[in-house]
């Protein structure tokens, strides 16, 4: 990874990383629906006696032809950080939690348009779908 000020860019091996981390973690906790064109963001504010890093994961894949997308950042220990995307056709929407030990934990706040739907602590890797529908 690398740090520009505060913001932080993932580079191509990490994102590879999170993708084969969904691979693996096929069986992803189905959350529910999120409505086509809404802004979903994803909160995790991550505890202080984490053992380092986590990186938080917001993926939008358009079921037909469309403009997927991804937002993306890394949180230490004891912060509170935001990733969002745009799920602007039907398809799916993934939140991925990667943490450094399996013992880490934090809590995912995930938002459609600014209000509130669900809010879970979590415990090492985690990984959270939406059906994203018309």
């Amino acid at each position: 990874m690398t740090r520009n000020g505060d913001t932080v860019f993932a580079t191509a091996e990490t994102v590879g990383r999170w993708e084969r981390r969904l691979t693996v973690l096929e069986e992803t906790m189905r959350m529910g629906t999120i409505r086509k064109g809404s802004m979903v963001v994803a909160e995790l504010a991550a505890d202080p006696a984490n053992d380092g890093t986590t990186m938080l994961a917001v993926m939008f894949d358009p079921a037909g032809p469309g403009t997927g997308g991804m937002g993306h950042c890394v949180v230490a220990p004891g912060k509170v950080s935001r990733a969002c995307v745009r799920a602007d056709a039907e398809g799916s929407l993934r939140i991925l939690v990667d943490v450094n030990s399996g013992a880490d934990r934090g809590t995912l706040t995930v938002t459609e348009n600014g209000e509130p739907m669900r809010t879970e602590r979590v415990r090492g890797y985690t990984a959270w779908t939406y059906s994203v529908v018309g």
